[in-house]
């Protein structure tokens, strides 16, 4: 029958769009795999719940924005409440997601601002208090400095990517301690949170 009829032309329609369909559906998974990361920073809320580690309020953060710049990496915590923050900080870093666990550690001590500093974790720690601040000779790249306004609510970690091995790309998780014992994680105990390529 001719083309321009009704036979060919209504058998033609469905092979091109199941065709078409086809196409966009790899060419969908294609980029989603190729695109790991978010650019530049990204929002982590805290999806294992408040005071993981059933301490109460003290400590509980809300949410963690990270920003992965060209020199240095940004770590702003935000807590639920003003004036109740956790003892101790980690901020646990990504950098080779086909192993697990983190490969860096940031370690911030409310109580004594001498002893942050940044050393190479390898695995997750234990959750005893003791493990939050590892031993001095294991530093790998000095102190890591912190800015915290005086209502203690806002809590932001900032350190060179050349301290966790200028990656393309990282993710982070972050807990909290009392001098007693685990308090919060975010985005969930020993979980990361997104990728996030370098800006």
């Amino acid at each position: 029958m001719d083309i321009h009829g009704g036979t060919r032309r209504s058998s033609i329609r469905p092979r091109l769009a199941r065709t078409v369909a086809v196409l966009a559906a790899a060419l969908l998974a294609l980029g989603l795999a190729a695109a790991p990361a978010s650019a530049a920073y990204r929002v982590v809320p805290d999806r294992g719940g408040a005071n993981d580690g059933k301490n109460g309020s003290i400590g509980d953060m809300a949410r963690v924005t990270v920003h992965h710049g060209r020199e240095r990496v940004t770590v702003r915590v935000v807590m639920t409440r003003p004036n109740a923050p956790g003892d101790f900080y980690n901020v646990f870093v990504d950098t080779a997601p086909r192993d697990r666990g983190p490969e860096y550690m940031v370690v911030y001590d409310v109580i004594d601002d001498s002893r942050s500093f940044i050393r190479r974790a390898g695995k997750w720690p234990a959750d005893e208090a003791g493990t939050f601040l590892p031993p001095r000779k294991r530093v790998t790249c000095g102190r890591a400095p912190v800015q915290r306004p005086p209502q203690q609510r806002v809590f932001t970690f900032s350190f060179k990517r050349s301290c966790v091995g200028n990656p393309r790309s990282l993710a982070v998780s972050v807990r909290t301690a009392q001098e007693y014992g685990p308090n919060d994680w975010v985005p969930a105990r020993r979980q990361f949170g997104p990728a996030v390529r370098r800006g």
